[in-house]
């Protein structure tokens, strides 16, 4: 196991090395942007259709026009995309051209709402606001002076390949899951093709000026930073998980008030959790089986779902201390009345096979089949699946592994 994390880990830090340096590389190159990009896609292209090879695979490409059109289009983007980088590379600072390139998630947030369906919220305001305010500050243009050390032409320019890398991520969530190599040959294949008729028009379609310095440059721009960067990435295994589940919620109980309607609180305090509370004794005489009792009596009314004993908390290796304690019901989120500078925090949960158990979960990688679509993922399940995607068997872990409904083959 531990072989296997530190190959993983070692591909997915050095292919993001070899995408973080691009720019220091491209700086080094005396060839236009379009030429540079030109000689990028292609390069990387066919290194690409060589692991393939070498693999034993072919290109996987989607059947419908409709994917295959939108395919063409996120390689057009991509071609723009990296014509306007490096034109930011020559005319500003590599810093500032790289943030401006950053903007492109919130490009992404801005669109997907009109494109994807998706909601913008308010908490996707704040971020957005955010994001835009700490590019600002992080870049220096605020600063006295800052206008003679960075070029705002560069920087519109990196916001405008921004817009672009923007644009290839909603085209790459509207045509669907594909397989990566596939995806990246087309894109890769259609920059180098689009721009060799600008590239001619323009008088930019030669290597004048490069001799065998920056010919080995070019190479390492278009194999090691496109071709190999891609494979490394592509054989990472890459998962993303929530540490808890979701679920909605509309009616909000005070277990406070619930207590003091049963004359339980002055023996119990109540702390929320969210969907499941705590019941801490206050007294050295507060009995835990009587209050359970009455509290049985009340369920609907006070939205509990089920009570659990101390002995059920002790079963699940719940934290200490506690008398007892209750999940909530449907639609309800528990509330203690208690200052929130006088609670403690990140204790929310629940039990086993409680609705918002499922969390989001999501893997990518080398042998993992694309558009899975798993029907539930309990928390208790993440370990063991995430154990077999990797090789490994957890016998005696309560949840299920999934692995082999993700897994090729």
């Amino acid at each position: 196991m531990h072989d296997r994390q530190t190959r993983a880990t070692a591909q997915l830090v050095a292919s993001l090395l070899m995408f973080g340096t691009l720019g220091l590389f491209v700086r080094l190159i005396p060839l236009a942007p379009t030429m540079l990009a030109l000689t990028r896609g292609l390069m990387g292209a066919a290194f690409l259709m060589l692991v393939l090879h070498v693999r034993g695979k072919r290109l996987q490409l989607p059947e419908d026009e409709r994917t295959r059109v939108i395919l063409l289009a996120s390689g057009v983007a991509v071609t723009l995309n990296w014509v306007f980088l490096f034109m930011a590379y020559e005319r500003t600072t590599l810093a500032s051209a790289e943030l401006a390139y950053e903007m492109a998630p919130v490009y992404v947030m801005l669109i997907s709402p009109f494109v994807l369906g998706e909601r913008f919220t308010r908490t996707k305001t704040v971020c957005l606001v955010a994001a835009v305010l700490g590019m600002v500050l992080v870049s220096g243009v605020l600063e006295p002076g800052a206008a003679t050390g960075i070029n705002l032409e560069g920087v519109g320019l990196g916001l405008i390949s921004a817009g672009f890398f923007a644009t290839t991520i909603v085209l790459n969530q509207l045509m669907g899951p594909i397989e990566p190599y596939t995806k990246t040959i087309v894109q890769l294949f259609v920059a180098g093709v689009v721009l060799i008729p600008y590239a001619a028009v323009s008088g930019v379609l030669n290597f004048d000026g490069v001799g065998l310095r920056e010919a080995l440059l070019v190479g390492i721009v278009g194999i090691v930073h496109t071709g190999v960067a891609f494979a490394l990435w592509f054989d990472a295994l890459l998962i993303a998980v929530s540490d808890h589940g979701q679920s909605d919620i509309s009616i909000p109980v005070n277990l406070t008030d619930c207590l003091k309607k049963l004359g339980l609180a002055d023996q119990f305090g109540a702390q929320s959790n969210g969907e499941s509370a705590y019941f801490f004794p206050l007294r050295e005489d507060a009995d835990a089986g009587k209050a359970m009792a009455v509290l049985e009596e009340h369920l609907p009314e006070f939205g509990i779902l089920r009570l659990y004993s101390r002995e059920d908390l002790d079963s699940m290796h719940a934290v200490s201390g506690v008398a007892f304690a209750c999940e909530a019901a449907d639609q309800v989120v528990f509330s203690d009345g208690l200052d929130e500078n006088k609670r403690e925090k990140a204790t929310h949960g629940f039990g086993p096979g409680h609705r918002a158990e499922n969390c989001l979960f999501a893997v990518v990688g080398k042998g993992i089949r694309p558009g899975v679509e798993l029907p539930s993922m309990p928390m208790r399940d993440v370990a063991p699946t995430i154990a077999g995607l990797m090789g490994i068997s957890l016998p005696s872990a309560r949840g299920r592994d999934h692995s082999r409904e993700i897994l090729e083959g």
